[in-house]
């Protein structure tokens, strides 16, 4: 059996994805997003065999890539034209925050996975 701090990431075979996390105006500065996330990142150390949370933002949302970046996300990738708001094409940055390991090498795959599933 493994044990230590490396025993989740020779368990890790899966990712979570959030797929939108916002607040409304009203509620912003307060620390609702920063409850919303560590409930995330919560949710997925303890399910044991997750080795990494991922998400999307568009580029031009600076205060949330700011966000997440003061969280411990690191940028993985851009995707160009991710997104299609009112006709017209927005780029995305993947962003992915490791759990329970510091950013290893074993993880390429989500490199590669990323490059096939998240195409546009």
């Amino acid at each position: 059996a493994h044990t230590g701090p490396g025993a989740q990431a020779e368990l890790a075979t899966s990712v979570l994805y959030i797929l939108t996390l916002g607040t409304d105006q009203t509620y912003r500065r307060r620390g609702v997003a920063k409850g919303l996330l560590d409930s995330c990142l919560a949710y997925a150390r303890q399910a044991g065999t997750c080795g990494a949370v991922y998400l999307h933002v568009i580029t031009y949302n600076t205060a949330a890539i700011r966000f997440y970046e003061k969280h411990g996300f690191v940028r993985l990738r851009e995707i160009k034209e991710y997104y299609e708001i009112d006709g017209k094409f927005y780029s995305c940055y993947v962003y992915i925050h490791y759990i329970n390991i510091e950013v290893p090498p074993r993880f390429a795959w989500i490199s590669a996975l990323g490059s096939q599933i998240l195409r546009p």
